[in-house]
């Protein structure tokens, strides 16, 4: 777990000591064209006065909103979405080495529930759930989680310090990243992992590739979309594989009645610890599979092999890339 309003600021000041200019509390509503390129955007800033500013490359890293991204022709708003509601507790009897994950109708229908620790007595608590999967508001699932026996006195004297709620896209990537003068970075082009709705490791990694490209593109005097794409293809060789198989994931879990639940924790139970780390990060092989059927032989009986069969075929085929325009090919 990482100190989100600390990690924002840290990176600012990295930004800002290399010579970038931040601009809070800014708003973009429109963007500049001219002809097919995006040359810019407009925005309100903090006292709702309207500017634009020019750029040889806009990079939309607005996150789920995609502002830019929208208003591109660079995709529909995202219409599956997981929505969170989480509470930053300080709670000083809380055990800083334990974490649990909650699932079932009672407490995250169609989602998940988590407690982690993070250090100096804070813990957090939250739950997510998946639209339009369920119809369910996930906010007030936090107070049931905060009541439940296993959680009692490990929450005696707790009380929440900060309040949280967010969206993550819980899709595909969208089918291209890149146009004349834009780039998508993050979770604006769909570049989480759907596996727990995981976004910011993801968006690190996005941003440092669309820098590197857009770097290269400005300096070479080059920044249309054949030459942005070059992001495209670098994201879609190292991440497109595994996030496909988040998604294919998630789409089999999100439908859990409480009872199948049951029957996944206990083949958790099965497995080692680096291999639920492994898969928790997304870092997917054929012998994680493999590793995850010696363990539950029962995958064969119940129907489970059929569909870790899918994944496995997945993980041999070749990574995603980009061909010509927008089309994708395997």
């Amino acid at each position: 777990m990482i100190d989100i309003r600390g990690l924002y600021q840290h990176l600012a000041g990295r930004a800002i000591a290399a010579g970038a200019e931040i601009r809070v509390r800014h708003t973009v509503d429109k963007v500049l064209r001219e002809g097919e390129r995006i040359v810019g955007v407009t925005y309100k800033n903090h006292v709702s006065e309207r500017r634009e500013v020019h750029a040889d490359v806009t990079i939309d890293a607005s996150g789920f909103s995609r502002h830019i991204g929208v208003r591109s022709d660079m995709g529909e708003a995202f219409h599956r979405y997981g929505f969170g509601a989480e509470y930053d507790l300080y709670a000083p009897h809380y055990p800083q080495d334990t974490v649990y994950l909650i699932m079932g109708s009672a407490f995250a229908p169609q989602g998940y529930a988590w407690v982690f620790p993070r250090g100096n007595g804070r813990v957090r608590i939250g739950v997510g759930v998946i639209h339009p999967d369920c119809d369910n508001d996930a906010r007030p699932y936090l107070n049931s989680i905060m009541q439940m026996p296993q959680l009692k006195e490990k929450l005696r004297g707790a009380s929440p310090v900060e309040y949280h709620t967010g969206l993550f896209p819980a899709v595909r990537p969208v089918d291209r990243f890149c146009r004349d003068g834009l780039m998508l970075a993050g979770d604006s082009g769909g570049q989480g992992s759907t596996l727990v709705g995981e976004g910011i490791r993801f968006a690190m990694y996005a941003g440092q590739m669309a820098g590197d490209v857009a770097a290269d593109a400005v300096k070479s005097g080059d920044t249309s979309g054949t030459f942005l794409n070059r992001f495209d293809r670098q994201w879609r060789t190292r991440f497109g594989r595994d996030m496909e198989i988040s998604y294919l994931i998630n789409k089999h879990i999100a439908a859990y009645t409480d009872e199948q639940w049951d029957g996944a924790f206990d083949l958790l139970k099965r497995l080692t610890a680096s291999q639920i780390a492994q898969a928790v990060r997304c870092d997917y092989s054929a012998s994680l599979f493999m590793g995850i059927l010696a363990r539950n032989p029962m995958l064969v009986a119940t129907g489970g092999k059929k569909f870790l069969d899918v994944l496995l075929e997945r993980i041999n085929k070749p990574s995603l890339a980009v061909a010509e325009g927008s089309k994708q090919v395997s």
